[in-house]
């Protein structure tokens, strides 16, 4: 028996997954390097090529959970959730609206689990096909008035902190007056993005 013909059963189970890797790689490498090229190189934005390695991580570590599940896909919500995510990808990848493009990809992974093994392998990976979250590229408006409760949370501890120490420091809103310095409360949103979603990661998998 040869080495090939030997190692034909073990790898079987994995060919689908294989095949799937291929389109993942065929859809989204050609986005990924657009993006490489303009939005990651901005400071808005430039965490996302760090959440990727983290989500293969992710994947990597629920590959065995997901390959034991059983096998039980569910073509109804599959092929749903798979035609959605299609649809954004198409829709963001000719209109240029890389938040869109970019928000196909936790639809898509949860078609493909759904579709290939079923809920249990959706749950066993539900983590990283979440985490693919933090890689859309949200506005910023949304990211300003999502953080600003942050920014007030800050504002109050240094205004806190100079006056335990005998600064006259005075505030409206995210502005401090030190004296005749004026100081605007700011956060950049790349780092704001990064600490969250390391944030998110360490609370979940330290449970």
């Amino acid at each position: 028996m040869s080495l090939s013909s030997a190692a034909a059963p073990a790898l079987r189970p994995l060919q689908p997954w294989l095949w799937v890797a291929a389109g993942l790689a065929a859809l989204y490498l050609p986005s990924y390097w657009n993006a490489a090229q303009g939005l990651w190189q901005t400071d808005e934005f430039g965490h996302a090529p760090l959440i990727l390695p983290i989500v293969a991580w992710l994947f990597w570590q629920a590959r065995h959970a997901v390959l034991q599940a059983s096998d039980a896909p569910r073509g109804g919500p599959g092929w749903l959730l798979l035609a959605l995510g299609l649809g954004f990808y198409a829709l963001g990848r000719t209109a240029g609206l890389s938040s869109v493009e970019f928000a196909s990809q936790p639809l898509i992974a949860a078609a493909l689990l759904l579709l290939l093994k079923g809920p249990q392998a959706l749950r066993a990976a539900w983590f990283a096909v979440f985490y693919l979250v933090f890689m859309v590229p949200l506005p910023g408006t949304l990211v300003d008035a999502l953080t600003e409760p942050l920014k007030h949370w800050i504002s109050i501890i240094v205004v806190d902190v100079l006056h335990a120490v005998g600064y006259p420091i005075g505030r409206s809103g995210v502005m401090l007056t030190v004296g005749r310095y004026e100081l605007l409360v700011g956060a950049s949103s790349r780092d704001i993005r990064l600490t969250a979603s390391v944030d998110v990661a360490q609370a979940t998998l330290l449970k």
